[in-house]
């Protein structure tokens, strides 16, 4: 989805719903933007499953300061387990992690035709990965 998709979705909105439409006027557009690092978006959810927000939150700034806010499924995947441990990461979300990356390696994820694939697709797609569930 990209930002025109997203305006042209509440347009549509704005035009089929008075209750919507009363919220629109008064907030304006929507300022979600569309990003493309599914990767780290998925990194971060496997972090944070079954966490509370403040302990996700804690292990995702001690993962960012090691590794960046844009890792490469190359640095995970050679990680040291020892040191993800150290910034909190468990042994099962390791190898969540690493199972990820190396789909993304392999190529049997590639990212770029998630924006053309529908939904259940995705999900089929995504659900290949150890960790990763509807």
């Amino acid at each position: 989805m990209n930002s025109l998709e997203i305006e042209k979705g509440t347009l549509q909105i704005y035009h089929n719903d008075k209750r919507l439409a009363c919220l629109i006027e008064k907030y304006g557009q929507c300022r979600l933007k569309p990003h493309k690092n599914f990767f780290y978006a998925l990194l971060k959810a496997i972090v944070s499953q079954q966490l509370s927000a403040k302990a996700a939150d804690a292990i995702i700034k001690r993962f960012n300061d090691s590794f960046g806010a844009k890792p490469k499924p190359e640095q995970i995947l050679n990680a040291d387990t020892d040191h993800m441990r150290g910034l909190g990461v468990s042994f099962a979300k390791i190898k969540y992690m690493k199972d990820l990356s190396s789909k993304i390696i392999s190529g049997e994820i590639e990212f770029k035709r998630f924006d053309s694939k529908p939904g259940e697709e995705i999900i089929n797609t995504l659900t290949t990965v150890s960790g990763i569930g509807e």
